[in-house]
């Protein structure tokens, strides 16, 4: 059942297209500051320019702009109102004459969740190849590399230490931010299966969700700009996570009582 979820969330026009999106993202950066340079170039204070300095997460830049800003929507677009198009198609009641509802749900969650993961993290990977094949890994140095990274910044030793690993666990991070917005809106579809709020739902939660952040925590330590930069993570990503789990759970859990799909 999954294997065939997954199959359906490949072969779509709207995963093509967002993938063709992610690659251009990510490597918009590197054609547009002329990264592609091949060999050792003075960057900061006389310092050479490395692969891990000017990585997509760490350069502002309108792409990361734009990332940021449409996170919500790029992660849900290509597949999170998959249900509520079973719903409207009436392909939903074919595939519970194979399976029996939990697992029917079960799946796609957990597809959506994975899809999700993916799209968001191919413009990260992408610009990461890229920036590998084009510019020279030149070790970092703390005092040259503070004007992008601080004492406060996220895991800043771990950085400038081991920054595959830096770069890795923000990804794994990322990609499991965007697996629950994708989940939630799907979860949400459960119970009000309509294509369209399902995919701006997560988009408004966070706008939402957000701006309360920064009435009562007056900073840029958004949700957004703790997943998708370099800021330090507080209790706000843990607490949206825990609620958020909660919820689909309490979705999960109230449609998987009802044995048949709504008309």
């Amino acid at each position: 059942m999954f294997k065939a979820i997954l199959h359906r969330f490949i072969t779509t026009k709207k995963t093509l297209f967002m993938c063709l999106v992610g690659i251009l993202i990510g490597i918009g950066p590197v054609l547009s500051n002329n990264f592609y340079i091949f060999h050792p170039v003075n960057y900061y204070l006389g310092y050479p320019i490395s692969a891990f300095s000017v990585n997509f997460l760490l350069i502002p830049s309108i792409f990361l702009i734009i990332y940021r800003t449409l996170f919500p929507l790029i992660v849900t677009i290509s597949f999170a109102d998959i249900y509520a198009e079973d719903v409207s198609t009436g392909y939903g009641r074919t595939l519970l004459s194979k399976v029996s509802l939990k697992k029917y749900l079960r799946s796609y969650l957990f597809a959506s969740f994975v899809s999700g993961g993916i799209i968001a993290i191919l413009p990260l990977i992408t610009n990461f190849i890229a920036l590998l094949l084009t510019v020279p890994l030149v070790s970092l140095n703390p005092y040259y590399s503070m004007p992008v990274l601080n004492e406060q910044s996220f895991l800043v030793t771990l950085y400038f230490s081991h920054p595959f690993i830096y770069f890795g666990v923000k990804f794994i991070l990322i990609f499991f931010f965007a697996g629950l917005l994708s989940s939630l809106a799907t979860a949400f579809s459960f119970l009000y299966p309509n294509k369209y709020l399902t995919i701006i739902l997560p988009m408004f939660l966070i706008s939402f969700l957000d701006m309360v952040i920064q009435i009562f925590a007056p900073s840029d330590d958004t949700l957004l700009r703790q997943f998708i930069g370099v800021q330090s993570m507080n209790c706000f990503p843990l607490i949206f996570a825990t609620l958020t789990i909660i919820f689909i759970g309490f979705c999960y859990f109230i449609r998987s009582k009802h044995y048949e799909m709504e008309k």
